[in-house]
């Protein structure tokens, strides 16, 4: 057993280091309320989550009884907990601290009005000593199973620990937005339970899902009080370490090895991207550079070997985690829209600690594809995944079950121009490109910088000074990696070349010959109001290749430009497909700026051939032309076929015309048949048209199955079943897709919860993409009824 740091140790610690500066290793990130954005892509993005994203989440919520809990919690309804994850509580306080930051932004009377109601309800149902999880208060059905029937008694599972962070950062946040202490108070009477509860002296467990740690640092920079961030770090230094005969939680859940030891990033994706934002946290709280060391360890993991092209993390369905190093499926890539999140907060907060633009790069790279393809331009309609390619069988929707997405959109939005500027002392960082005004206050004066371009579309960006103080300040404008020939740190993704981008720099008009140190170029001097600096990038379209040892992206091509991946949809193809194209290296790729498609968006036009497979299995190419757009704003015209990667040649693309996956499958059945009529190219006219065959089970009554076995891994995410209806046999009462994944059968993810049983039509749903060699047809008869079928058919 590894030796722990008594929590009176750490709390020690972060006394001995933090006394003279807390955040001496921080850079201080820009004040909201002294950041005017009015810029022609963020202004519209941050107006509609204020106007329509904010609104339709808390909507959302109330509908699905989010609220009904506290008001239940508080003894103000009657009923029993909506909802079945005991996390639903993290919804309303998201919204509580996304509305906050737009608060600081817009100081909205009515907005402020409609916190105070949630606030008083919320407080409402704290419990007297400060515990405060409504699942456990209003009794839940699904307590004893999902939480445990005692407080922390399934800590794995249960986020109590959790939703206390997102509480604490909500309430941090309308503090500063207000002023007022209600939820504030709410916050500290919690958390001082927590202090009370774990320790050495008391229980000595980690959080299940990391967030704890981030609210808890959250608040103790708020109210001064270090207890919090002592707490914070005993939390992150108990994973790994097995008190009292406690079982280890897996690499699932962080916990297969101390903190300090973990080296590779593995399991649930949003936790370990809240890890390492809580490690950088306590880095900077403290002053322990072990804990950034341990978090930068985890970020080289994967942004090496997990990150995917797009900036996205975690590319398995199953358990929402990461894949073994340089597994990157484009068909079944996850890349959860919270994991996008987390890994833009966890990559702002290690440039924060460290000054280095590679953070800000991967951030940039995140933001702008993976993260924002997770939100419609409609803002209220969102991806919980986000593939890199689909034949064609995905939508955003409006709401999930579990619609923890929905909600880190409200707060992450609101709070990104924040991100753009940082300061430090006398030192002025540009980190992130918007046309805006900001004013910081420096230990040398008020300075004032105005900021101008039209980014990510064109790189002339211009910067001039409003107000500055008599003496001296550093301005440091990041140069992003992709201006400096690097697409990603690590090396996982390279630019082909040529051609190849670079900057350009003015003072005053006058050229400056500036060499970039850890990414940024930097100007010092007394500035005076008027100065102008202008910044030219290079945007030509840039071809990216993925290290060799990626096979699912071998021999084939990525198009970026600016900061922007591309992606090809079939919208703007003539024929409505895209994986039977492929780029020949040679093709000059033009650029032109729609301002009417999509809310405005720069489309790549080229040459591509398209494949197609003739009866006699001879394949032909011809060229075509064809288009590609932003990734982000992809699946906002129906549903199309769609993909990132582009084959160089025709051996990696689908040909049209090919055969069915089904007829490449071996049929293995629960008893019946014969299989090998269902896989086969055929279409029912109606439910008794036997002509193609007919697939019967014989045991009436019990659940059957049929199977589908590959020799090589496949991508699925649409399934139809033909029922035959007639001679005995009927209609049955349900049916399901599973996979065999870790070992298992593992039911496919349906967001409509409905598997449609009717005759005379194929019956079609769409489900997450799940990658695995078998897959089965799982079909519960009618009672005393025996099921048969004329096709199933999987794509």
């Amino acid at each position: 057993m590894k030796k722990l740091c008594c929590f009176f140790a750490v709390a020690m610690l972060i006394a001995a280091c933090g006394k003279g500066d807390p955040g001496h290793l921080a850079r201080k990130p820009a004040e909201l309320s002294h950041i005017t954005v009015d810029d022609a892509f963020w202004s519209p993005r941050l107006e509609r989550t204020a106007g329509v994203t904010l609104p339709h989440a808390l909507a959302q919520a109330r509908s699905h009884g989010r609220m009904h809990n506290f008001a239940l919690a508080a003894g103000l309804a009657e009923g029993e907990q909506q909802g079945v994850y005991p996390f639903d509580d993290s919804d309303i306080y998201k919204i509580i601290e996304g509305a906050s930051y737009l608060l600081l932004r817009n100081p909205d009377p009515q907005l402020r009005k409609t916190l105070a109601g949630i606030i008083d309800t919320v407080a409402a149902a704290q419990e007297g000593d400060g515990y405060l999880f409504t699942a456990r208060t209003n009794k839940a059905p699904w307590l004893e199973r999902r939480a445990g029937l005692e407080r922390w008694s399934r800590l794995s599972f249960s986020h109590e620990l959790y939703n206390a962070g997102h509480l604490f950062e909500a309430a941090v946040a309308h503090f500063q937005a207000t002023g007022e202490r209600k939820l504030l108070d709410v916050a500290i009477k919690f958390a001082d339970l927590l202090t009370r509860t774990f320790g050495e002296k008391g229980l000595q467990l980690p959080p299940g899902h990391q967030e704890v740690e981030i609210g808890l640092i959250r608040l103790a920079q708020t109210t001064g009080n270090e207890k919090y961030s002592a707490l914070a770090a005993f939390f992150l230094e108990q994973r790994g370490v097995y008190h009292d005969g406690r079982e280890s939680w897996g690499p699932y859940a962080q916990d297969h090895l101390p903190v300090r030891e973990q080296s590779e990033a593995v399991g649930h994706a949003v936790r370990l991207g809240y890890q390492g934002i809580a490690l950088a946290d306590a880095a900077t709280a403290t002053g322990n550079r072990d804990y950034l060391a341990a978090s930068n360890r985890l970020w080289h993991s994967v942004v090496s070997s997990k990150l995917y092209v797009t900036g996205g993390m975690g590319s398995v369905g199953l358990g929402e985690r990461f894949a073994a190093p340089y597994d990157l499926p484009n068909l079944s890539a996850y890349q959860e829209s919270c994991a996008s999140m987390a890994n833009a907060w966890w990559n702002f907060r290690l440039y924060q600690a460290s000054g280095d633009a590679r953070y800000v790069d991967v951030l940039e790279r995140t933001l702008y594809n993976a993260l924002l393809s997770g939100i419609a331009l409609d803002g209220q309609h969102f991806f919980y995944p986000n593939a890199l390619a689909t034949r064609g069988y995905t939508e955003r929707s409006e709401w999930f079950v579990c619609p923890c997405c929905v909600t880190n959109y409200v707060r992450f939005l609101p709070s990104l121009p924040g991100m753009a500027y940082t300061q430090r002392a006398d030192t002025v960082s540009v980190n992130l490109f918007m046309q805006s005004r900001v004013n910081m206050l420096l230990p040398a004066g008020s300075f004032t910088l105005r900021q101008e371009g039209n980014y990510p579309w064109s790189g002339d960006i211009n910067f001039s000074i409003e107000e500055a103080p008599q003496r001296p300040v550093a301005l440091r404008i990041r140069i992003p990696g992709w201006a400096r020939e690097e697409a990603t740190p690590q090396k996982l993704y390279s630019f082909a070349t040529p051609p190849s981008a670079g900057f350009s720099l003015t003072l005053n008009g006058e050229p400056v010959e500036a060499v970039p140190a850890w990414g940024f170029v930097e100007l010092q001097r007394t500035w005076r109001e008027g100065d102008r600096v202008s910044l030219t990038l290079d945007m030509p379209v840039r071809r990216v290749s993925a290290e060799p040892i990626v096979s699912q992206d071998r021999g084939k091509t990525a198009l970026q430009r600016g900061p922007l991946m591309y992606c090809m949809e079939g919208a703007d193809q003539p024929g409505g497909q895209v994986l039977n194209l492929y780029l020949e290296a040679n093709q000059p790729i033009e650029t032109r700026f729609e301002k009417d498609l999509l809310g405005g968006i720069t489309t790549l036009h080229f040459t591509a051939r398209s494949v197609s497979l003739f009866g006699n299995g001879l394949r032909s190419t011809r060229p075509v032309a064809a288009t590609a757009i932003p990734y982000y704003a992809w699946a906002h015209r129906g549903r199309h076929p769609m993909t990132v990667w582009i084959p160089d040649g025709p051996q990696g693309c689908e040909p049209l015309n090919g055969a069915p996956l089904a007829t490449r499958s071996e049929v293995l059945n629960s008893g019946g048949g014969p299989g090998r009529v269902l896989n086969q190219l055929y279409f029912p006219a109606n439910s008794a048209d036997q002509s193609g065959g007919v697939f019967r089970w014989e045991d009436p009554g019990n659940t059957v199955w049929v199977e589908y076995s590959f020799p090589e891994m496949q991508e699925i995410s649409m399934a139809g079943v033909y029922w035959f209806v007639g001679e005995g046999a009927s209609l049955p009462e349900s049916w399901r897709i599973l996979a065999w994944q870790d070992d298992q059968w593992q039911g496919v993810y349906n967001p409509s919860g409905a598997w449609e049983v009717v005759a005379d039509r194929e019956n079609v749903e769409y489900f997450e993409t799940v990658r695995a060699q078998r897959f089965r047809l799982e079909v519960t008869p009618q009672a005393g009824t025996v099921p048969a079928l004329l096709s199933w058919q999987i794509d």
